[in-house]
């Protein structure tokens, strides 16, 4: 039974490669069903299949969860945030108060981490944005900046998005510009998940500290799946 339910997860994966739902279905089914390395396994393939994906970067930071605390996943929630975090990527980012906590920390122990605090570091940094803590967004972003040199490079470099849009709402118009610059130049490569920098560029050069950033507008249109949850399977 088990062998004939993955079978028919990788023939969706492969007529659909690019579609986050099959290998997000097959993750979950896995995890639920106490096989956590194969959890693992299945978004460590996911993200060689679809390297941009955000949403396979958070499944396996909850998987990696399971598999560090040793709990069932719904389980973990309840216990997570007593246990000793070494690494940003460990830690997670649910709440405000979950990022200011995570932000002393090392960014990741390992290249399968480094993949999780990537997708870690975006939502983070669009979290204070939202919140209005627009120097923290700045402050963060350079965090994030320096840890893709010591990490030996970023999937993803919206530090220069974010971090434009927060400048642009503190006036610091000249280095806001730079930034999105520095953007532009790299979204037609891929590099770049929070989109809108164009829109921004517009709104720095009209000097324009009220434009809010809305990097949701530019999502693609299945967006990006949160936490896993066995409701969705």
């Amino acid at each position: 039974m088990h062998e004939r339910r993955v079978a028919e997860f990788d023939q969706m994966i492969a007529s659909d490669p690019l579609n986050d739902l099959p290998h997000r279905r097959k993750v979950l089914y896995l995890l639920y069903g106490d096989r956590p390395d194969e959890a693992k396994q299945a978004c460590l393939d996911w993200i060689r299949t679809h390297p941009r994906s955000v949403t396979a970067r958070i499944a396996l930071g909850d998987v990696l969860r399971q598999i560090q605390s040793g709990l069932h996943p719904d389980q973990i929630d309840s216990a997570w945030l007593s246990y000793p975090h070494p690494t940003f990527a460990a830690r997670g980012i649910f709440r405000v108060r979950d990022l200011r906590a995570a932000q002393g920390l090392p960014f990741a122990a390992d290249a399968t981490e480094w993949c999780v605090a990537e997708a870690y570091a975006l939502i983070a940094v669009l979290n204070s944005y939202f919140y209005g803590q627009y120097r923290e967004v700045v402050e963060s972003c350079d965090l994030w900046e320096n840890a893709c040199r010591s990490y030996g490079g970023c999937t993803d470099m919206s530090y220069l998005t974010v971090r434009a849009a927060a400048r642009l709402r503190l006036g610091e118009f000249e280095a806001a510009q730079a930034d999105v610059e520095a953007a532009l130049e790299l979204e037609a490569a891929g590099s770049l998940w929070a989109g809108g920098a164009r829109e921004l560029l517009d709104a720095i050069r009209a000097r324009n500290p009220d434009y809010e950033y809305d990097e949701r507008k530019y999502r693609p249109d299945t967006g990006w799946f949160g936490r896993l949850s066995p409701d969705e399977d």
